[in-house]
């Protein structure tokens, strides 16, 4: 058995196609929204890390060296591979990581730098700050900080995991309203399914389309367009079937009266004559009977009516 489709599951389904697709839409900006927030957190990190290095080179005795201390808890990390490099314009590296990438700028004036970049199959994201070395006023002290950008992403999969629950429990109450609306926009629907189930079988009058919905209208103007073609046919039919029986009513009368005179006359003429009253008024009454059949068939063109088949006779 074939079940009719659900105009409400229909409808919600159109809608829910829609908000999943902004959930997916969501998901993907905001992980966006939280990845950028998290490098700009990230990147201020890094930069103060480089600031606070050139900082302790400046101040270490004019010697630009980094205690082992300073070194141990700027490259100690648990989860991140953290690096760094203190380059000096005329003496080259000073201390720290001799692979990290050089920036291009050698102001003493030049602004903070980010570099991305891959180190060992691993993508890396550096700040490089540039100093006057107070140690040689004439050089530029180059501090560069990098680390591993897993915490960024880390962090912004922590931010979408921790708004999908939400977003996904706004669409489930979003969908409950839109079954709730659905519901109830259909009720309007009733009024006009009750008037057309009580009606008597032969009211064919147009329905009363005042309470309808404007988007009803069509289906109900359909609806009276049946109705009236209906009704032109059944009274079409009505008055031929009144001039059908009329017309066999004369011919039935004038065969009994026809079979009467016979059987009051059992004269050879006086039969003779009857049974050629009986023949004509017969005539008469098979055309009047292929008219009933023709509109039996017009009727039903699908029917066995309608089919004709050669009968052996």
């Amino acid at each position: 058995m074939v079940r009719n489709p659900s105009l409400r599951r229909r409808l919600l389904l159109f809608v829910s196609v829609p908000l999943l697709a902004v959930l997916v839409c969501g998901g993907i900006i905001n992980y966006v929204i939280g990845l950028h927030y998290a490098n700009k957190v990230y990147d201020r990190w890094l930069l103060d890390s480089a600031e606070a290095i050139g900082d302790l080179v400046n101040s270490d005795a004019g010697r630009n060296e980094l205690s082992d201390q300073a070194r141990i808890l700027l490259q100690f990390s648990i989860k991140e591979r953290n690096e760094f490099a203190v380059r000096s314009m005329r003496y080259g590296v000073l201390a720290g990581d001799q692979d990290l990438p050089q920036p291009s700028s050698k102001s003493s004036n030049a602004a903070p730098i980010f570099t991305d970049f891959h180190d060992q199959g691993q993508p890396m994201r550096m700040a490089s700050v540039f100093l006057a070395n107070k140690a040689d006023p004439g050089d530029v002290l180059v501090i560069s900080t990098a680390e591993t950008i897993n915490k960024r992403r880390a962090l912004a999969r922590e931010l979408l995991f921790s708004t999908v629950p939400i977003e996904l429990l706004l669409i489930g109450i979003a969908m409950a309203l839109v079954w709730l609306g659905i519901n109830r926009g259909l009720r309007v629907l009733d009024p006009l399914a009750h008037e057309i189930r009580s009606r008597e079988a032969g009211d064919l009058s147009p329905l009363r389309t005042i309470d309808a919905p404007l988007e009803v209208q069509p289906l109900v103007a359909t609806i009276d367009a049946l109705l009236g073609r209906l009704d032109r046919m059944l009274r079409q039919q009505q008055r031929f079937i009144a001039d059908a029986a009329h017309q066999l009513r004369t011919p039935l009368a004038g065969l009994r009266l026809q079979a009467e005179r016979a059987l009051a006359d059992p004269r050879p003429e006086t039969v003779r004559e009857a049974l050629a009253h009986v023949e004509r008024l017969s005539a008469g009454t098979a055309r009047a009977a292929g008219q009933l059949l023709a509109l039996a068939r017009a009727q039903a063109p699908d029917e066995s009516l309608g089919a004709a088949v050669p009968l052996d006779l």
